[in-house]
């Protein structure tokens, strides 16, 4: 379905730009870390190499480990 109709969602077709490698995370929940754009967080959850992160001003985001340093 490409239009959309009162009532009906749309179906919009993408892909998954990052996923996780399966490799464990040298972070766990808690961990304090800083990322470039972001700024400050605590690591909210771990899946993979992949984290969920409550930034101090940004919000939750969820971010790849290699993007993120401890602090």
């Amino acid at each position: 379905m490409t239009g959309s109709t009162p009532g009906q969602a749309k179906l919009i077709e993408g892909r998954v730009l990052a996923s996780s490698t399966g490799t464990p995370s040298k972070f766990k929940a808690g961990a304090r870390v800083f990322h470039v754009k972001f700024g400050p967080g605590s690591v909210a959850e771990v899946d993979g190499n992949k984290l969920t992160v409550d930034f101090d001003k940004a919000g939750r985001e969820m971010v790849l480990d290699s993007f993120v340093q401890a602090g």
